[in-house]
């Protein structure tokens, strides 16, 4: 389920034309789904300590700069 919701954002970021030049959807759902996989969330959250707050402000603007135009 979180491979489709990802895909759905990144097509959805396309038709906006929000994505940054180069950057195929395949590629932006594959971003989106690693940087808010529950896991890598929950690694900077318990092993590396980070508030949950901090952890989401982080991938926010992880995706944005990777991502977005």
């Amino acid at each position: 389920m979180h491979v489709f919701g990802s895909t759905r954002l990144a097509e959805r970021l396309k038709e906006l034309k929000e994505l940054r030049p180069r950057i195929e959807v395949r590629e932006a759902a594959d971003v989106i789904g690693l940087l808010t996989d529950p896991e890598c969330f929950g690694t900077l959250v318990q092993r590396y300590g980070w508030t949950f707050d901090r952890a989401e402000a982080w991938v926010t603007s992880a995706l944005t700069a990777l991502l977005l135009k």
